[in-house]
């Protein structure tokens, strides 16, 4: 087969074919993930560099863990709760006491939304608690349903409504002097 048409199969087909001893696809899914991953890893760690490490030590815990998949959900949806955990047990080895995905402590600190580029999201995420940056990272720059993140996360789906609404309003509120008045809550 060539590139292109390795490029077709879906991931749990990759996976497969991985598992059957083709090693050398592994490289379809990590360019497939790549960018995706490390956009939500870096949003959690302070430098670039410890992110893109972290990325790479996230896709050998991926590759070694291949037997371990059990084909029942999407294999994205798998990776990224290997993702989670791995930044879990990054921040206990560092012994951040700061730092919890189940933190229920609400930072209302307000979000400085004047930024013109789409590029400049996750520096806008930065200002928000954890959990709720990883959940806004997830649903919008991610673009994964409520159900793929609640698996990702444990969290309930109406849980994670809540807390997307909360900051949609929010937004809103901060900028609704800039807001168009037919733009609303219509994608929730």
């Amino acid at each position: 087969m060539t590139s292109a048409d390795n490029q077709k199969n879906t991931d749990e087909q990759l996976v497969a074919r991985i598992l059957r001893g083709e090693k050398k696809l592994f490289d379809v899914l990590f360019d497939r993930y790549i960018e995706r991953l490390l956009r939500y890893v870096v949003l959690f760690l302070k430098s670039d560099e410890e992110a893109r490490d972290l990325t790479q030590e996230i896709f050998i815990k991926v590759f070694r863990s291949l037997d371990q998949y059990k084909f029942m959900g999407k294999f994205e949806r798998w990776l990224f709760v290997i993702a989670r955990r791995t930044l879990i047990d990054q921040y206990r080895k560092k012994k951040l006491k700061t730092f919890s995905f189940d933190s229920m402590d609400m930072d209302e600190s307000a979000i400085p939304v004047q930024e013109e580029s789409p590029d400049k999201a996750p520096e806008l995420l930065q200002g928000l608690p954890v959990r709720d940056r990883e959940i806004l990272q997830l649903r919008f720059m991610e673009n994964m349903s409520y159900e793929e993140i609640s698996e990702i996360t444990g969290m309930t789906q109406g849980s994670l409504r809540n807390v997307v609404c909360r900051w949609i309003r929010r937004i809103q509120e901060d900028n609704s002097d800039e807001l168009p008045k037919s733009q609303g809550m219509a994608r929730e």
